[in-house]
């Protein structure tokens, strides 16, 4: 809604602004019928505008990945609120003209403003030397597209919630009591530092999903997180390079990974490389490469693989001979063994409202070792008592097996994840490690393909490639049926490339990443521009209608509607303005106020220069 508001008032700015003038140009004449004439002179380019301006942020709202599910409700509430602003702006706003405004005729003799009779010099001298104009705006296009490569890359920002999380994996297959005696020592670590409010931990698996960027770890026994809460966001990030180091260097078994919110996506790592493919072994044999690629770049934290580590399981040789002979099954010495290790669920005894379990096992001093599965009894009717399973068994090996096995699209699939350390942007880091992991050689009969923020920031690209075209025709046909021509549709979209001026000059002075709420407010500037670029255009085509030579009707066309143009614009700024500290929007804010604040400039001289070009208009001299 706030990006909203600065937009409103465009369409308002323009009528008020053809009544004021006629009625200081004219103040005896009727208003009623000024008001009608400045009304059905500018309702039709207005809606045109208007739409070209709605359809420019279509691409997020038609987009069918999960950004456009994010962000998808702007797109409606610009529809809304724009087409809302042009029924007011030929209905209410008319009214309060005639009813409101009071102005002064103006004076016969009356000179023009300084900016003004600065503004026809310089339309003057760019209408007399055309080469030399474009050549100017081709150095400063050149220049915009040279500085792209000082804008940091970035897709979607850090969140600036006063919270962070400390993600704990130990070993696969580590105990959940170890589990939680390493992330009660973690907390204590925690707690001793600066601004610390509260911590709450979770063991053995994440949390309740309190937040849609947040995505809880699946149950594994040897998870353990640390939900952190912090009286001052701005400590977070040297706090987070702080712990980091600590807790590697303290407890180097486990893999941690201190993070903080990010808005837009959640869960899973922010770079991952998944291999794919049939065998498990070769799988395992690929990630291990990918892995020690990424343990010896010290921009990486937290790397590992979904896999996790394999775990040593004993597995019992049974003798058939031996089995038959006491007449057990393989089934019966099965349920043996895993009511003594596992236990069975024998029953429920209830408490109040709440039921627990009444599992038989054996007592942990049994169960803990090796032998536990030789020790085991099964019961034998045949033999009319309980025969020990190591007289069933030729031998028990121990053997190393995945605990966990993972497919996409029904193939065996494992990611090999790693996170940037505090304060590497993810782009750098990936681009670092991705030709690296990019050159391992693959197997016949398996891929690799990359997941995490690489992935997510494709498909929400891919969701507005499949969208955009659909809103730029739209915006492209509703130009040309409003002109009923070619040559003033390409006039308007020539200038649209300017709107790269502005937003690289802004995205390095602020130093903000070109994310995907860029992207968006870049589709949305080049509306705004072409919105601005139309009230030029058909401006000029009305001053020829009325009998204007087309060199005069240029440049009172530029004159007559600057100040609308300036004014629409600067609201739209303003209107964005407050959005530079909210951290999701302030790319989008710092794309569409200045590549509207440098593309506005530019277009009220461009337009003419343009206009002038292709209808062949010669200068005229005084």
């Amino acid at each position: 809604m706030i990006i909203a508001l600065g937009m409103l008032v465009d369409n308002a700015i323009v009528v008020t602004d053809g009544i004021l003038v006629r009625l200081q140009n004219d103040p005896d004449e009727d208003r009623h019928v000024i008001v009608s004439d400045v009304v059905n002179a500018t309702k039709w380019p207005l809606l045109g505008g208007t739409v070209v301006g709605i359809c420019a942020f279509s691409a997020i709202g038609l987009s069918p990945s999960d950004m456009g599910e994010y962000a998808g409700s702007l797109f409606w509430v610009i529809l809304y609120s724009m087409f809302l602003s042009w029924v007011f702006a030929v209905t209410v706003t008319p009214m309060l003209c005639f009813d409101f405004l009071k102005v002064k005729a103006r004076a016969a003799d009356q000179k023009p403003g300084r900016m003004v009779t600065m503004y026809k010099a310089l339309l003057t001298w760019v209408l007399s030397h055309r080469v030399i104009s474009c050549a100017l705006l081709v150095a400063v296009l050149a220049g915009a597209v040279y500085g792209v490569r000082y804008v940091p890359p970035g897709f979607m920002p850090e969140s600036q919630r006063p919270q962070f999380v400390v993600d704990v994996y130990l070993p696969q297959g580590s105990d959940i009591k170890r589990t939680e005696q390493v992330v009660a020592s973690i907390e204590q670590d925690v707690k001793a530092k600066d601004g610390i409010t509260n911590i709450t931990s979770f063991i053995g698996g994440g949390g309740l999903r309190f937040m849609l960027t947040y995505a809880p770890e699946a149950r594994n026994p040897s998870y353990g997180q640390l939900l952190i809460d912090i009286d001052d966001y701005t400590k977070i990030a040297p706090l987070l390079v702080e712990l980091q180091s600590e807790l590697d260097a303290k407890y180097p078994d486990a893999s941690i990974k201190v993070w903080k919110f990010m808005l837009g996506r959640g869960g899973g790592k922010k770079i991952e490389a998944g291999f794919k493919g049939p065998d498990s072994r070769v799988l395992r044999q690929l990630a291990e490469q990918a892995k020690a690629i990424m343990l010896n770049d010290d921009n990486l934290i937290a790397v590992q693989d979904d896999w996790r580590q394999q775990v040593p399981v004993l597995r019992p040789v049974y003798s058939a001979e031996e089995a038959q002979r006491f007449g057990l099954t393989t089934q019966e010495i099965n349920q043996a063994i895993a009511q003594t290790l596992s236990g069975r669920r024998v029953g429920v005894y209830r408490e109040g409202d709440d039921l627990v379990p009444i599992v038989v096992r054996a007592p942990e001093n049994e169960r803990d070792h090796q032998r536990a599965i030789e020790n085991t009894e099964v019961y034998s009717q045949k033999a009319g008592g309980f025969i020990a399973v190591s007289q069933l068994v030729d031998s028990v090996d121990v053997v190393w097996q995945d605990a966990i096995l993972r497919r996409i699209d029904r193939m065996p699939t494992i990611l090999v994840q790693a996170d940037p350390a505090p304060g590497v942007l993810t782009a750098d880091a990936f681009n670092q490690v991705r030709p690296q992991i990019e050159a391992i050689d693959l197997p016949p009969g398996y891929e690799l393909i990359w997941y995490g923020e690489y992935k997510a920031s494709k498909d929400a690209n891919e969701g507005l490639v499949i969208s955009a075209p659909y809103g730029f025709a739209a915006m492209i046909l509703s130009v040309i049926f409003m002109f009923n021509a070619l040559r003033q549709p390409l006039v308007i979209w020539l200038t649209a490339p300017l709107a790269l001026v502005g937003v690289t000059v802004g995205l390095v002075i602020f130093q903000t990443p070109f994310e995907f709420m860029a992207i968006l407010g870049f589709l949305s500037l080049i509306g705004m521009m072409v919105k601005n670029a139309i009230v030029l255009v058909d401006q000029a085509d009305v001053e020829i209608r009325e009998g204007r030579t087309p060199y005069d009707a240029i440049i009172m066309a530029a004159l007559s509607r600057a100040r609308p143009v300036l004014l629409g614009a600067f609201t739209t700024i303003l209107g964005v303005a407050p959005l530079l500290i909210d951290p999701f929007f302030k790319s989008m804010a710092v794309t569409i106020m200045f590549g509207l604040l440098f593309a506005t400039i530019l277009t009220l001289v461009v337009i003419p220069l343009f206009y002038a070009m292709f209808f062949r208009v010669k200068v005229e001299t005084a």
